[in-house]
């Protein structure tokens, strides 16, 4: 099979450069040439470099343009698409995956961002290839629940993104054979709005080689004498900064009545002025770490309260592979069945209680680490099967 990956960006897993979307065509675009031909076309905004493993797994890599972000703002109020996905719809962009499609069987376009061009472009073939349409999270949903939160011209511009978005989401089923995001909960609400079955093609998780990612766990050392809270995610992401807020505000005063000692340390990429603010006191910021596995093995426990975003919450997962003890809100948690690997609180209050409960009791906090670890080996899908997954439902 001839198969096309378009990508809204350039496929990335590091962990200081790429998000929870690039790594996703980072780790399976080398599975899935070792059973297809593979063209990559990626949107190149400049910001990323294609690893070698996945140029090397290619037949052809091609950079597409993006227009300046200076020019999308000056076109907001007269275009009918995202900003982010204007950027990427440009003419020259149209015409390379165009050329690019016609050669293809199948097309698998990634990124709500990357629907449009890819529309533009395989629409007027005359016999087109078999396309999934892949988006990850549900734009039109996410932009809508950060309204909710918002008010005046904030609030305006994200429902009309939310608008924007949900009309390319239905041009773009309109023109896929099979359409696709990550959580089964997402699936289900996006697929009933566009009256078509909606696919969770769920990710991996770690990396493609278990036992290094065990041993950077184990290479792990405390990161404070005293007791540990942890948390870890990208601190540009708006459900990530609501979190770390929600930890230093509520959680962490609630837990240090009980755990006076009690420290907080959380570590993500980019954190903007609302979390470096919160740096302190109890509260170390860490920044970007390069071996999360060995985060995880270092705080005795890791806390993921809040009850916004979509999709599902990589961290989570991650931590769980990892074997630490995981306190998450039922959101955070969304699409994980509760099978006694974690502990699931439904308040910020709840969630200090849990929290602090861990922190007095090693024995059912060592307890739940190894539950953890047991659950993750059995339940949670390698990149292998996402891979598979992905093939199966373009065939």
């Amino acid at each position: 099979m001839r198969l096309l990956v378009v990508a809204e960006d350039a496929p990335d897993r590091s962990a200081t450069t790429g998000n929870g979307s690039t790594m996703i065509t980072a780790h399976l675009v080398p599975l899935l040439a070792k059973d297809a031909e593979v063209d990559l076309a990626y949107f190149d905004d400049g910001r990323r470099v294609v690893p070698d493993d996945v140029r090397g797994a290619c037949r052809r890599v091609v950079a597409l343009p993006v227009r300046p972000s200076r020019q999308a703002l000056v076109a907001t109020p007269f275009t009918r698409l995202p900003r982010a996905t204007w950027r990427r719809a440009s003419g020259a962009a149209v015409a390379a995956v165009a050329g690019l499609a016609a050669e293809a069987d199948a097309v698998w376009v990634h990124g709500l961002h990357a629907f449009a061009a890819t529309c533009a472009a395989v629409e007027p073939l005359a016999t087109p290839p078999a396309v999934l349409a892949h988006e990850v999270d549900p734009w039109a949903d996410h932009w809508r629940q950060r309204a909710s939160g918002r008010t005046g011209a904030a609030r305006r511009y994200d429902l009309l993104q939310a608008a924007r978005a949900q009309a390319l989401e239905e041009r773009t089923s309109r023109l896929a054979r099979a359409y696709a995001v990550v959580a089964p909960a997402d699936a289900e609400r996006l697929g009933a709005r566009l009256g078509r079955p909606v696919l969770a093609l769920p990710n991996g998780v770690g990396d493609r080689d278990p036992a290094a990612e065990a041993s950077a766990a184990a290479a792990g050392e405390r990161l404070a004498p005293g007791p540990t809270v942890g948390f870890l995610g990208s601190l540009d992401y708006p459900p990530n900064v609501d979190a770390v807020q929600r930890l230093v505000g509520t959680v962490l005063p609630r837990v240090a009545s009980r755990v006076p000692d009690v420290g907080l340390h959380v570590a993500g990429r980019r954190a903007g002025a609302e979390v470096t603010a919160l740096a302190g006191g109890a509260v170390t910021l860490h920044g970007t770490v390069a071996a999360p596995a060995a985060f995880y093995s270092a705080v005795d426990v890791m806390a993921f309260p809040g009850d916004l975003g979509t999709g599902t919450k990589n961290t989570v997962n991650e931590a769980l592979l990892a074997g630490a003890a995981v306190v998450a809100s039922r959101h955070a948690a969304r699409g994980l069945a509760d099978e006694g690997q974690l502990v699931l609180a439904g308040s910020d209050d709840e969630v200090a209680d849990e929290v602090a409960a861990l922190l007095l009791d090693p024995v059912r906090r060592e307890e739940l680490r190894a539950r953890a670890r047991a659950w993750s080996a059995a339940r949670l899908p390698s990149w292998d099967d996402a891979a598979a997954a992905l093939l199966a439902a373009l065939v």
